[in-house]
């Protein structure tokens, strides 16, 4: 909030400093300074509210709190800065438009350095910097609608941790450490014990234990059959023979049978250990074991795919949705502010392409760079429009104060570049 707070604070100062080199009186250079840079303070505070508020639409309750704390602060602190600078202005003594400190001197040259030649850029080569540009946005568009959105808890801790050591240790030595849990219910009026149930089931997993992402199951399968092959005498395993086993088992000791099948024998739990870490690939491996285990079942019998894992792959969906709208919203919203503080809906929709460029190269970046680019990236994204369009105000507004006042382009970007070149750099 503060960082961003300064930005409008910094403009009424690089205007007022101007207007007293101008040759105006203190009062004149407050009034003139605040009246012409405070009209795009406003519009600035605006858009960087909606920017943050954006957040609010993400359906996580930290990121919504985020956004509202974020966007009216900011939004207050920047109003706050266009009343108070002005009145601080006033008792303070008037400030030397020289020092005697040479690195002011030299930090000034080079912002004067940059500015100068900016304009030249863009005045002499501007045909080529619009081709230069298009083919920047074109390229890194194609690079943006190639990102995987993941969320790999492990990814954001450093290869040292020891949460990461020890997952790498148990990978290798042992299994995965992912889980999915498929539940099957049987139709209403049945149980689930019966023999040629279990014969599917084996077969299931043997399917399954095909796919590399698939280390191990465990069901209550894998029990009856260690128990008939120690007590079935090589008979074959009927519906009576599974009651039975599953009584002996609970009145010799046995425990947790809760765990893979209920009391009523009408729900009954595979318990899948993968070997992948990332969450939203997690929850695509379990939607499609479990559509495997339902073309593999007679219909009579649901299927339920569930797990911790499985469940945050889905919330990752759930809330890049909810991301995706955010930036959306705050894209639009900027868009109609960007109408009005220009009066002109073709200036507001030009003025969008300079602030959706460095998203667009942001996510371009991402699509060529990373294989998986972890879901929280989108809110970077979010902010972003916010802050990036406040330069984009302030300089077209005082583009246009100075055409209205000049009426020649040429003139009105060689006293803009000057008015706000410095402030923006």
């Amino acid at each position: 909030m503060m960082v961003v707070s300064f930005s409008d604070i910094i403009h009424l100062c690089s205007a007022y400093l101007l207007e007293l080199k101008a040759g105006l009186t203190k009062d004149e250079a407050i009034l003139k300074a605040t009246s012409e840079v405070g009209l795009a303070c406003f519009f600035t505070s605006i858009t960087t509210f909606f920017g943050f508020i954006s957040l609010s639409i993400i359906p996580t309750p930290i990121f919504r709190l985020l956004g509202a704390v974020m966007g009216f602060g900011v939004a207050i602190a920047l109003l706050l800065a266009m009343t108070l600078t002005p009145i601080l202005f006033h008792y303070l003594p008037e400030p030397k438009t020289k020092t005697p400190w040479k690195i002011v001197d030299i930090v000034d040259g080079v912002i004067e350095w940059i500015i100068k030649h900016s304009l030249t850029l863009t005045s002499r080569y501007s045909t080529h910097l619009l081709i230069f540009f298009a083919v920047i946005l074109a390229t890194c568009s194609y690079g943006a609608s190639q990102i995987t959105i993941e969320t790999d808890f492990q990814k954001r801790l450093s290869k040292d941790n020891h949460i990461h050591r020890s997952n790498d240790y148990i990978k290798k030595h042992f299994s995965g450490t992912s889980f999915i849990d498929i539940y099957i219910h049987a139709p209403e009026g049945e149980t689930l014990l019966k023999s040629a149930l279990f014969d599917e089931l084996r077969k299931v997993k043997a399917e399954l234990l095909k796919f590399s992402e698939c280390d191990s199951i465990i069901s209550i399968v894998d029990l009856i059959d260690i128990i008939h092959r120690e007590m079935g005498d090589g008979q074959p395993l009927h519906d009576n023979l599974l009651s039975q086993y599953l009584l002996l088992f609970e009145m010799s000791g046995g425990k947790d049978l809760n765990k893979f099948i209920d009391y009523d024998r009408k729900i009954l739990r595979l318990n899948i250990r993968s070997n992948e870490p990332g969450l939203v690939k997690l929850s695509g491996y379990g939607d499609r074991f479990a559509e495997l285990i339902s073309q593999k079942l007679p219909d009579k019998y649901r299927v339920e795919t569930t797990g911790m894992g499985y469940l945050f792959g889905k919330w990752v969906h759930y809330i890049t949705r909810g991301q995706k709208a955010g930036l959306l919203f705050a894209f639009f919203t900027t868009l109609i502010i960007m109408i009005f503080a220009l009066k002109s809906f073709k200036a507001g929709m030009l003025s969008m392409i300079p602030n959706a460029l460095p998203i667009i190269v942001f996510g371009g970046l991402l699509g060529f760079l990373q294989d998986e680019t972890d879901s929280d990236t989108i809110m970077i994204a979010i902010i972003a429009i916010g802050m990036a369009v406040d330069d984009t105000i302030h300089f077209l507004t005082r583009l246009k104060i100075e055409f209205d006042a000049n009426n020649d382009v040429t003139t009105a970007l060689k006293r803009t570049f000057h008015y706000t070149g410095r402030a923006i750099i």
